[in-house]
């Protein structure tokens, strides 16, 4: 059965809804699976399917058999939908987001260069002084710069600014190509209900670094002696805490930093920057929960990576900068500090022991999950963005120094 759209859907409540249960539909009945874990990915045998809206992203290996799959999809979809196809091309844009190869193949850069001149535009930045870091060293951003209710003279300079559409640009860029400014534009975003001028600063400061790196974005690599090893290419994740940071009011204050990312080789999968939701009583606490919730997309990659028939064999590492962190998530020691803290240790205690997960020491200075807890000094920074994979255009990944600059 075909359906003819009468009326535009776009801007009906319904309207996703409708759209998604109809091509679910439809691809079940061609022989695809959804995934367990992300219903916009859908896999039949080699095939594997991304549906974001209307926009399609399909991998299959070159062999005839991926090919014929391909082929199949495309003349089902073209008699039920009016549909473009760009045959056996390389991705080069979906939703948002430039797709690049190197000519060897063994390079994919993503970059956001719409997004990011959109918001250069919009700010009037598209000529401006850089800046070299997201934003302040050992300056924190909260609540307590929020204007007060009599406070006229901000409240005045605040009315005419798009802050929260500023606020909106700058997370579709740090949640798809720029991990790096991640942990200041969700502080910028946690005070979106009553921003002040300290807080359009520090977002104008931020888009000053945004311009100075416009061209920048995620590379992946591929490596030989990961692929050539089976089992071996899986992804690494790694976990770390700012502990009772004095922000803001009562709502927020002593209220720790969790960052964490996962890895694949040297590029980043996944990454995640947000306050802790209860207050953690001792740094081991605050780096338990980190990566306790490290440990949840530790579990869910295992299931994407088994949707994708990608086999994982062994335990996935989990890098941490705390000893008593990693020796509470292996054996029950110190019971009496630690028996409050419920259900998150009890799973990352589980994780580990049935083998899903491994916790390792990583050196703060050697950290990736840093990057995501603080504002760190230019050379830090810069350290751990390209050890992240965050690479202007055809900058291969060079040997790392051995002796990294430390954080201040």
């Amino acid at each position: 059965m075909s359906y003819e759209i009468l009326k535009n859907l776009y801007g009906s409540p319904s309207a996703p809804r409708r759209w998604h249960i109809e091509l679910h539909n439809t691809l079940c009945s061609m022989g695809f699976t959804q995934s367990t874990c992300d219903p916009c990915l859908y896999g039949k045998d080699c095939l594997n399917v991304l549906v974001y809206t209307d926009d399609f992203l399909c991998t299959f290996p070159p062999t005839p058999t991926g090919r014929e799959l391909y082929d199949e999809l495309v003349k089902m979809l073209t008699t039920k939908y009016a549909l473009g196809d760009d045959g056996y091309t390389d991705a080069t844009e979906y939703i948002g987001m430039k797709i690049e190869f190197s000519d060897d193949r063994k390079q994919c850069r993503i970059t956001q260069p719409l997004k990011t001149a959109q918001l250069l535009e919009s700010a009037g930045m598209t000529s401006c002084r850089p800046s070299f870091t997201p934003g302040v060293p050992k300056v924190l951003l909260s609540s307590l710069d929020c204007p007060a209710d009599d406070d006229v003279e901000q409240r005045a300079f605040m009315k005419d600014k798009p802050y929260r559409v500023r606020v909106g640009q700058l997370l579709w860029l740090a949640r798809t190509s720029r991990p790096d400014i991640s942990y200041q534009v969700n502080a910028l975003a946690r005070v979106s209900h009553n921003p002040g001028k300290a807080h359009w600063d520090a977002s104008t400061k931020l888009i000053k670094y945004i311009s100075h790196t416009a061209d920048m974005g995620v590379t992946y690599i591929r490596d030989e002696n990961l692929t050539a090893v089976p089992g071996q290419w899986k992804p690494c994740l790694w976990s770390d805490a700012t502990w009772a940071s004095d922000y803001g009011d009562a709502y927020d204050n002593y209220r720790s930093t969790t960052g964490w990312v996962a890895t694949l080789g040297r590029s980043p999968v996944s990454w995640k920057s947000c306050r802790q939701e209860v207050v953690a009583q001792s740094s081991t606490e605050s780096e338990w929960y980190a990566a306790a919730d490290a440990a949840k997309e530790a579990l869910f990659l295992r299931h994407l990576f088994s949707d994708l028939k990608i086999p994982l064999h062994g335990s996935m590492e989990l890098k941490c900068d705390n000893q008593s962190t990693i020796k509470q998530s292996l054996n029950a020691v110190n019971q009496h500090n630690s028996r409050h803290i419920g259900q998150r240790a009890h799973f990352l205690r589980q994780q580990c022991h049935t083998g899903n997960l491994s916790l390792k020491y990583v050196s703060t200075h050697e950290q990736l999950g840093d990057l995501f807890t603080k504002c760190l000094p230019e050379p830090a920074h810069n350290y751990l963005r390209k050890k992240l994979g965050v690479l202007r255009p055809l900058e291969l990944l060079p040997p790392l120094p051995k002796v990294p600059i430390l954080a201040g």
